[in-house]
């Protein structure tokens, strides 16, 4: 399984690295270990779903994952809403 491991200084960028990270790995499990602006986030996936991840902020983790089966767009509109945390 394949990680995108990286600091990013927008949520944007963070987005567009994730989804190109998705796209490479096309039907297969990727994981993503980010930091934007201080906070940490982390994520196992399969295609568009995050089956599982988290929000680190302040040495608090907070849960995260979407449905399975979303969009690109829908997937790309989570990430943004969640990295806005």
């Amino acid at each position: 399984m394949r990680t995108l491991v990286k600091k990013f200084n927008s949520k944007e960028n963070a987005v567009r690295a994730i989804n190109k990270h998705r796209l490479e790995n096309k039907n297969s499990w990727y994981q993503f270990d980010i930091i934007i602006n201080e906070t940490k986030f982390k994520g196992k996936c399969f295609n568009t779903w995050i089956q599982l991840g988290e929000v680190i902020k302040e040495n608090v983790s907070t849960p995260i994952y979407n449905n399975m089966d979303e969009t690109p767009t829908q997937f790309k509109n989570y990430l943004l809403n969640t990295f806005s945390l």
